[in-house]
């Protein structure tokens, strides 16, 4: 008897745990494009969404293959010359996401100390002004990949 009502508990609570809501800055769809030989800059693009219950900030990324990691926005001026600039932070409003994408706020690898090989996973650190850092794992992805590729 007691093992029936056990087992109704737990089917009962499955469905509920499968559908909870994530809570915090959540990073998605993150990922890195692959380099050539050589190449002393790599990137990484992805989504920040932040369901903290708080405005936050990303103010810092690192990672050991790289010598320095920046948060990078690109824009265009009236002339079409493209420029890309350093942001201080990215700001995250509660309840609400940003994109970095190709064109815009990315992050910018310098003085890479590996090539970026497809297939690949790279250790990131996500640092934010109110909420915990996040060390996450970047899969690197082939050059030519646009998002519809991304998982």
């Amino acid at each position: 008897m007691y093992k029936k009502i056990l087992i109704a508990v737990l089917l009962l609570a499955t469905p509920v745990q499968a559908y909870a809501e994530e809570t915090g800055v959540i990073l998605k769809k993150m990922w890195a494009r692959a380099t050539v030989a050589g190449a002393s800059t790599g990137v990484i693009y992805g989504i920040i969404e932040n369901k903290s219950g708080k405005d936050d900030a990303l103010i810092s990324v690192s990672t050991p293959v790289s010598r320095m990691a920046m948060i990078h926005r690109t824009t265009m001026n009236d002339e079409g010359i493209m420029n890309m600039s350093h942001m201080e932070k990215v700001v995250l409003k509660n309840d609400t996401f940003v994109v970095m994408e190709p064109g815009d706020i990315h992050i910018m690898l310098m003085g890479l100390e590996q090539k970026l090989t497809d297939g690949y996973d790279i250790p990131v650190k996500f640092e934010f002004e109110n909420s915990p850092a996040q060390n996450i794992r970047v899969k690197v992805y082939p050059i030519s990949t646009t998002w519809k590729n991304v998982e």
